[in-house]
């Protein structure tokens, strides 16, 4: 049986909604931690988010590299080598 693509674009919508619903439970249900956080912490934070962003910039560079040099197309490949 063939699934049209309306059929799987109906069905995100209520996944999204769950999903918010959820995400507002659960952010309506927290409680106070009743912790210090010191400047340390939020410089060690901050440290971790551009050593992330950092790590991810890496990885696509790297892996986009390897895509464009499969693609790409070696100068004798292109000659073309149908008989005349």
């Amino acid at each position: 049986m063939k699934r049209d693509s309306t059929s799987t674009s109906m069905n995100k919508a209520p996944r999204a909604a769950w999903g918010l619903v959820f995400l507002a439970i659960l952010l309506g249900s927290t409680q106070p931690a009743y912790a210090y956080v010191d400047p340390g912490s939020a410089s060690a934070v901050i440290a971790a988010v551009l050593g992330t962003i950092a790590a991810i910039g890496y990885s696509v560079r790297m892996f986009w590299g390897r895509v464009k040099s499969f693609f790409r197309r070696r100068k004798n490949d292109a000659v073309d080598t149908r008989p005349q």
